[in-house]
């Protein structure tokens, strides 16, 4: 039975934009995050700390991707009149205000938050799909909240059981002289999967 702590996690994940209106791929950082944290089961919590960064899950292709960006673009075109940019009746505005009702107006068409599932220690996606921060106002510094909760494995346990299921063999004979050499000073649970690989 594996040693699991129920625990709750939070943190930031920080990036920069590169372009005024980006996909941009966040899969292989969550996937990191989870593994650092030894999330085994649980889920994954993301939020934007923007009005104009969105969250999406999706294909990682490129030409869909152009194709969002169209929609975006049609729906709530950069050239089209929005009143938040009238900055002569608006109130409490910044001196470096920029000209973004349409950022904001195209946020609201994407989440601003997502919650991923995780299940063996891994993001739970279908096979096309990514986790995206679709950027509608850059290029700028981001961030977006994160909370990880669950149960959480010891990360000594959890690595050897990844190495395990990808190949036991360079494992399995140190893990078994270990243990006749005196497996009583070793972890319980590392006694354990030794003694799962067997003699």
């Amino acid at each position: 039975m594996r040693s699991l702590r129920a625990d709750v996690i939070s943190g930031r994940l920080r990036f920069d934009s590169s372009h005024p209106t980006e996909f941009i791929d966040l899969t292989d950082r969550l996937r990191e995050q989870v593994r650092r944290a030894g999330l085994v089961t649980g889920r994954i919590h993301l939020q934007s700390l923007h009005t104009t960064l969105g969250l999406a899950i999706n294909e990682n292709e490129p030409l869909l991707l152009r194709d969002f960006q169209s929609m975006l673009e049609r729906i709530a075109p950069q050239d089209a009149t929005y009143l938040h940019d009238d900055f002569s009746r608006r109130v409490e505005i910044a001196l470096d205000e920029p000209v973004n009702g349409h950022a904001h107006c195209r946020q609201l068409l994407v989440s601003g938050f997502a919650t991923l599932l995780v299940e063996e220690g891994d993001l739970v996606l279908g096979r096309w799909q990514s986790v995206f921060a679709v950027e509608l106002d850059g290029p700028r510094h981001r961030q977006l909240a994160l909370q990880l909760d669950g149960d959480f494995a010891d990360l000594v346990e959890l690595e050897l059981s990844r190495q395990l299921r990808a190949d036991p063999e360079p494992i399995a004979t140190p893990m078994r002289r270990l243990v006749e050499a005196g497996g009583k000073r070793m972890r319980p649970r590392l006694v354990q999967l030794a003694a799962q690989l067997g003699p």
